[in-house]
């Protein structure tokens, strides 16, 4: 479904000429995103930047022992030094993104449950 006009994904056919003018005029590129645009707060946003994050670092990190295995095995490395530095470097960002996002949403997850503990003792007394 393009900008709410179903599309048969099958053979790209539309409805009806105005569904056609409408995807012609959505863009050709959307980024994909794991969590609806609409639910991208919170948890939900942290969960879906944490799986790309850690996902990607972790092919990063299977190509980059696999490029060491060939050069053990006297076969071409996937990667030169250089650019496997980077790509280490680029992992270790990642994680460290990761690190800081948990570590915001633990202090907000703290500061709702100091407030929420707040207030129910006002109820209470």
């Amino acid at each position: 479904m393009r900008n709410g006009t179903k599309v048969n994904t099958n053979t790209g056919d539309v409805s009806s000429p105005e569904a056609k003018k409408a995807v012609s005029q959505s863009p050709m590129f959307e980024p994909f995103e794991w969590v609806a645009p609409s639910h991208q707060t919170g948890p939900y946003d942290l969960i879906s930047s944490v799986r790309d994050l850690a996902a990607g670092a972790g092919v990063i990190m299977a190509m980059i022992e696999q490029s060491d295995m060939d050069r053990d095995n006297d076969d071409a490395p996937l990667f030169n030094g250089f650019n496997r530095g980077r790509l280490l470097r680029m992992s270790i960002a990642a994680m460290e993104v990761i690190d800081n996002q948990i570590e915001r949403h633990f202090e907000r997850m703290t500061k709702q449950g100091e407030k929420a503990h707040a207030q129910a003792g006002r109820a209470s007394a």
